[in-house]
């Protein structure tokens, strides 16, 4: 009995999915590979934003897979890695405007608040990654959290940035095929506890 869910070797298992959901099967890669297909934003841009959205939804295989198309498609790992801590910062932060907006307490501000806030814009100062892909990567972070707030924030930002409408709605399908992507994902250790059961 596997006692690691997550196993490369359970990625095998997905190859199962061309017998038992062809079409579904057929209809989500296609939609991936549109998604993740050069536009506004180029392909080493996309995997970028891929990479720190399979982080925010703390999907390991995903992870793998985005990572290592990142980096073939040029990534650094300094890139890489400000791409996570913006999804980092842009997932803590939702969790603090809701709070702020739950108890009313936005200009009461105590040391962790500041610790906090010092994060957040630390994620955000000038680095590998320019500071219009930082909010291109909070635009489509915000959209994965489904936060009101942040989504309304990270809009704001992106346009004041110079982000284009189109780049706004690749980023937005990132999001969305991650979102998709992270669940198709867990199919392999479903499948993987189905043959062992």
């Amino acid at each position: 009995m596997q006692t690691n869910l997550y196993s490369t070797e359970s990625l095998l298992h997905l190859n199962s999915l061309k017998s038992l959901v062809p079409e579904t099967l057929h209809a989500y890669a296609t939609y991936n590979s549109a998604v993740l297909k050069a536009g506004a934003l180029n392909r080493k841009e996309k995997e970028i934003i891929a990479l720190s959205l399979a982080s925010a939804i703390q999907c390991p295989y995903c992870i793998d897979i985005h990572t290592r198309s990142a980096k073939t498609e040029g990534a650094s790992l300094e890139e890489l890695s400000e791409a996570i801590f913006i999804a980092a910062a842009v997932k803590g932060e939702s969790t603090f405007m809701q709070q702020e907006e739950i108890t009313g307490q936005s200009n009461e501000r105590n040391e962790c608040q500041e610790t906090c806030k010092n994060f957040f814009d630390s994620a955000f100062q000038a680095g590998k990654l320019s500071p219009k892909m930082k909010e291109i990567i909070a635009l489509a972070v915000s959209h994965l959290l489904k936060c009101s707030y942040s989504i309304k924030k990270y809009t704001k930002n992106a346009q004041a940035a110079g982000v284009s409408h189109q780049e706004q709605m690749e980023a937005i399908f990132i999001a969305s095929a991650i979102c998709s992507g992270g669940v198709y994902m867990q199919m392999a250790n479903m499948i993987s506890v189905y043959n062992e059961s």
